[in-house]
């Protein structure tokens, strides 16, 4: 076929395309349907933005000067909706399923498919791991991170120094989920080279999710990236399925479901039988990947927010030493208010994407036309100024009113989603951030030595964060603690000290800002912050 001829046929292609668009949108008008409004900016600002790690605040800066719901200027045959609303996305949650488009990079990564990127509403195998996040269960795994978080502080109590607070909780949460969950006892070296592996691994997938060159140049192996990604995947693959035939053996025995409920859970749900057999072991990476660096970066944002408000950190410690641990639930109100409104200021789920698998008429009267993608922005939607008074500002106290103010805040609380493919283990990370940071204020004083740079790699860091713990004296009237400062001090000294875990640096790609300082968007451009 000669060059007259190929373009003859392109253009032919791009005419009835044309046609067929102009002919689905008189067919809109038609059915009389209430379109959504369109974000009045450039696909080329959009792009850089999505990618970039500043996405969450330029995605704030959209919510406040744009339609809360609105579509999208990417090029494709179905819209791409923004939401920034937490009524308008309950709706959404209600009745779609995950966004194939997006979720989908992560499969070649993966070598297939995973409950992760499945578009299914309700994946087969989703309801088969929930058993691994019952009550018994989650009292194995708070056990679990009360023991590997004393060893921690073994190695933090009376050292009259600052450290990375980000690295310490990212090797610390993995090593809880594989103990808690695989009964696997991973080094602190080998957790670390892990977090490395998948940290390049969800970086690249995030690039290559909210920009179709880059996706179609790695698809066609031209950029040299993406291969050396490729590399990190499967050496992490390789180690996780080493772990994974280790919980193998162990599910034989009789009390590998208390042990390890989330690999005796995968072994015995039939939802994997006729699939191919590394179907399981994609599933395992994927609730290491989700339950590690979500709760690691909560716990560094509710310290980070403890830390610049000493008022409420004192506040707060007064509570927890008036009663015993088991009733802080019960008996310290502000302890659950710290950690949700943290969740609020600092969603570390910046955003997630769903695919309308019906027409959906939200309480506007717009309609999100099925097969339409929808990308969730939680970030805003949990700062958005129709729901929350001062928005931007830290007022725990605000979870902490009436109970038909707190119901009306807990309808706009969406951190962990809603509906059929809502977070599985939402419960599992509310227990261990109450545990943990109550613990750490009762015990410390934390101080802040550097400030973070927010920076969004599919979930929210608080890249830089410094702090230093310094020990309160022990107060003899107060209730007795679950392990004490002596205690955990003297861990250290009688040589069955933790491994350090700032021993080692785990490095994660992006930089900070040369001034250290946060950026936001104002009027389409980035200023820096004091």
């Amino acid at each position: 076929m000669g060059a007259k001829e190929v373009l003859v046929a392109v253009g032919a292609a791009l005419g009835l395309a044309g046609v067929a668009y102009g002919y689905r949108q008189l067919q809109k008008k038609r059915k009389g349907r209430k379109a959504l409004p369109k974000i009045s900016v450039g696909l080329y600002e959009v792009t850089k933005n999505f990618t970039g790690p500043q996405m969450p605040q330029y995605l704030l800066h959209l919510s406040r000067t744009q339609p809360t719901v609105a579509v999208l200027p990417f090029p494709s045959w179905n819209s791409t909706v923004l939401c920034s609303d937490p009524q308008a996305a309950r709706v959404i949650f209600a009745k779609c399923g995950k966004s194939r488009r997006f979720y989908g990079v992560l499969d070649r990564f993966m070598q297939g498919s995973s409950l992760f990127t499945d578009p299914r509403p309700k994946p087969t195998q989703r309801k088969d791991l929930l058993r691994a996040f019952d009550s018994q269960s989650i009292e194995h795994f708070q056990n679990v991170s009360a023991s590997l978080s004393r060893e921690w502080l073994a190695t933090r109590s009376g050292v009259d120094q600052d450290f990375d607070l980000c690295q310490d909780m990212l090797v610390l949460s993995l090593r809880t989920v594989l103990k808690a969950g695989f009964d696997n006892d991973m080094s602190v070296a080998e957790a670390e080279t892990l977090l490395e592996q998948s940290h390049q691994v969800m970086d690249e997938a995030l690039r290559q999710a909210y920009n179709p060159i880059r996706y179609l140049l790695c698809r066609m192996k031209i950029l040299v990236d993406n291969a050396r990604v490729d590399r990190e995947a499967g050496k992490a693959l390789a180690v996780v399925e080493a772990m994974i035939e280790e919980c193998r053996k162990k599910c034989d025995q009789e009390n590998a479901r208390q042990q390890a409920p989330v690999a005796a859970a995968l072994f015995t749900s039939k939802a994997y039988e006729g699939r191919d057999e590394k179907a399981r072991l994609r599933d395992a990476v994927i609730v290491l990947l989700a339950a590690h660096d979500t709760t690691a970066f909560q716990v560094c944002w509710c310290v980070n927010d403890l830390a610049q408000h000493p008022e409420i950190q004192n506040e707060l410690r007064k509570q927890l030493r008036s009663c015993d641990e088991s009733r802080w639930t019960a008996e310290v109100p502000l302890l659950n208010a710290v950690v949700k409104e943290s969740q609020r200021l600092h969603s570390v789920a910046v955003a997630v994407f769903r695919e309308a698998l019906e027409d959906l008429e939200l309480l506007s009267g717009h309609v999100v036309e099925s097969g339409s993608t929808v990308i969730l922005d939680l970030f805003s939607s949990l700062r958005n100024p129709q729901y929350f008074e001062k928005p931007d500002e830290y007022v725990p106290h605000r979870w902490m009113g009436s109970a038909e103010e707190t119901r009306k805040l807990n309808a706009a609380f969406i951190p962990f989603t809603t509906g059929l493919r809502s977070c599985i283990g939402q419960s599992l990370a509310a227990v261990q951030l109450r545990s943990l940071i109550g613990c750490l204020v009762r015990d410390f004083t934390i101080e802040r030595t550097r400030e973070p740079v927010p920076r969004h790699s599919l979930t929210l860091e608080p890249r830089g964060l410094r702090i230093k713990l310094n020990p309160v004296a022990q107060n003899k009237d107060s209730p007795s603690h679950s392990l004490s400062l002596s205690e955990c001090e003297g861990r250290g000294r009688r040589g069955t000290e933790a491994p350090n875990i700032a021993s080692r640096t785990v490095t994660r790609p992006g930089s900070l800002s040369p001034s250290g300082s946060c950026r936001s968007a104002v009027g389409g451009r980035w200023v820096d912050q004091d």
